[in-house]
């Protein structure tokens, strides 16, 4: 009533004060103020203002985009959103401001984008003593000697001791002015993930010794360019990934390298390792470490190990596993760059570094082979759970015998799946279809081996044959021309599998369904005869997963490729 009162009060002046300008504008300015008073009164009635000022700041969180960011590439967007909302919350009203300013948490989260950021600098003052997430994006300046002026992230390094995580991204090189904002102890540092940038060489930059070497609490390490050698040594950690690594001596000594990282933190949850580099000055062998091979270095709570092994030979990454000792129900994942192919044995991949040398536990039941036209001369394994996936380059013009995996790989790799149930072939039948059969038991017509009883994968009861002979790039997943030419017009001889069926029934072990894509159509009433369900297709028409080959390759090229990679495409 009060403010009412003063606004009759005001109007009545108003009257009273004629026409003398400096009457009027004192009146106007009394209005104003009577005015926010009466808004004020009335948003102190509004149901929401009535909750406890804690409820609110409870509410305000959820505008704070920046804390619920998983990918580091979605922080920019996220940062921007966050500084919008809050900006908007401290303008609707005194209560919100005052409730807005007054929650630490809504400040901790902070990302740095340049080196004057009064926003940033604002959030550092405003987050109390709380634990800080710092984002930086960037790429450092030389301090102008005549500048006063803060800079926001060495402001924000000053405060090494609440740091909980650090995401950085930027080209640093070796004399980059911020690493010695980096030299003060971290105690509570739990993420540290480092991705440099605008690199024109492969050559890593040397990383001084960060935070003195006291990071007790730090879990989860990510670098991308930057190598952990010579001068830091993480330990107990659960996460380790380390992208574009191109340190010297890790050409001549290949993933090994890292072998003495890796010891330092055995109770390792996940490790993400991927080389890359020049392709000339290659090694043809690595450097025997027979010390390692008589004591390797065990990681028994490993979940998940994904190797690189870009521009360098694959025979490398089954060096390196047989210096480890992983649970046989870790996820591995191996990918391949387009120098390289599998020139090493299949099965090697699959079962070396087995903890103690025990039996395998695991029981892989699903196969998918991709045997692709040129899949931009990339190529993947990817063992998880009860499923073997990988891939392989196919060029139409070339004969079968001229790319990998062998037969007689493909046959081993076979007697050591006794569990396999569900096989999934993908690429271009006629070549890779008599292979596969053959490595199934199929003799060749006209021999006179005598056959085992029992054959390769006796549990096998589904088959699917898919055509696939897509040109183009990771992101295009419809096949177009194989390189031979009519492509639509392509049928696929049914005869391998007719053969297959048959030889199995006859020995007890007969298959329950076989798919076919193309299939010629008088061939399916023979592979009827010994199998119950047969089905012909064309995905596009009636295959509901459609082409889901690139999408194989795009995950395997993320997993050892790196957010990096991601930010700059």
């Amino acid at each position: 009533m009060a403010e009412l009162e003063t606004t009759r009060s005001s109007m009545a002046n108003v009257d009273r004060a004629g026409s003398d300008p400096t009457d009027l504008d004192d009146e106007e300015r009394g209005l104003v103020i009577a005015r926010c008073h009466v808004k004020t009164r009335k948003n102190a009635e509004q149901p929401i203002n009535r909750l406890a000022p804690e409820v609110l700041s409870q509410i305000f969180l959820f505008f704070d985009a920046l804390q619920i960011v998983e990918k580091l590439e979605d922080a920019l967007t996220a940062s921007a959103d966050k500084r919008k909302s809050l900006l908007q919350l401290c303008e609707v009203c005194v209560q919100w401001r005052r409730v807005s300013l007054s929650t630490p948490h809504l400040w901790n989260h902070i990302l740095i984008e340049r080196p004057s950021d009064p926003f940033s600098l604002r959030s550092l003052s405003l987050s109390g003593t709380l634990p800080l997430v710092v984002y930086y994006f960037g790429h450092p300046k030389e301090k102008s000697g005549a500048s006063d002026e803060l800079d926001t992230f060495e402001a924000a390094m000053g405060h090494s001791h609440r740091l909980k995580e650090l995401f950085i991204y930027g080209a640093w090189n070796e004399d980059c002015r911020y690493w010695k904002t980096l030299q003060r102890e971290a105690p509570e540092l739990k993420v540290l993930k480092i991705l440099g940038s605008g690199r024109s060489f492969f050559q890593s930059p040397p990383m001084p010794k960060l935070f003195l070497g006291s990071t007790p609490s730090l879990e989860h390490l990510q670098l991308s360019i930057f190598s952990p050698f010579p001068k830091n040594q993480f330990r107990n950690l659960r996460s380790l990934v380390l992208h574009d690594q191109d340190v010297r001596d890790v050409m001549t000594m290949g993933f090994s390298r890292f072998l003495c990282v890796l010891e330092l933190s055995p109770q390792l949850e996940e490790l993400v390792i991927s080389r890359s580099g020049p392709p000339h000055n290659i090694p043809d062998s690595y450097v025997s470490l027979p010390q390692l091979s008589n004591n390797p270095v065990v990681l028994p709570n490993l979940r998940s190990l994904s190797l690189g092994s870009w521009l360098h030979g694959t025979e490398d990454i089954v060096t390196f596993l047989s210096y480890i000792r992983i649970p046989d129900s870790a996820a591995r994942h191996m990918f391949a760059g387009p120098l390289c192919e599998w020139d090493a044995s299949l099965v090697d991949f699959v079962r070396e570094g087995r903890l103690d040398g025990s039996p395998p536990v695991r029981s892989i039941q699903k196969l998918q082979m991709i045997a692709s036209s040129m899949i931009e001369g990339h190529h993947g394994l990817s063992l998880e759970n009860d499923t073997l996936t990988f891939t392989s380059n196919i060029h139409p013009t070339i004969p079968s015998s001229h790319y990998p995996p062998a037969q007689g790989d493909l046959t081993l790799l076979f007697q050591n799946l006794p569990s396999l149930r569900y096989l999934t072939v993908s690429g271009l039948p006629k070549m890779i279809l008599p292979r596969i059969t053959r490595a199934l038991g199929l003799l060749p017509p006209g021999s006179s081996t005598a056959l085992p009883d029992i054959p390769p994968c006796p549990l096998l009861a589904t088959l699917d044959f898919l055509y696939y002979a897509i040109l183009g790039h990771l992101e295009d997943d419809f096949p177009r021309a194989d390189g031979l030419g009519q492509d639509d017009k392509i049928q696929v001889d049914g005869t391998p599998i007719y053969l297959l069926a048959q030889d199995r029934a006859k020995r007890g072990y007969p298959l329950k369904r076989v798919v076919v894509e193309r299939c010629r159509q008088e061939h399916l009433p023979l592979i009827e005869k010994h199998v119950k369900d047969v089905l012909c297709v064309e995905r596009g028409v009636d295959w509901p997963l459609g082409h889901y080959e690139r999408s194989i390759l795009r995950e395997e090229y993320k997993r050892t490729r790196g957010v990096r990679k991601q930010l700059t495409d």
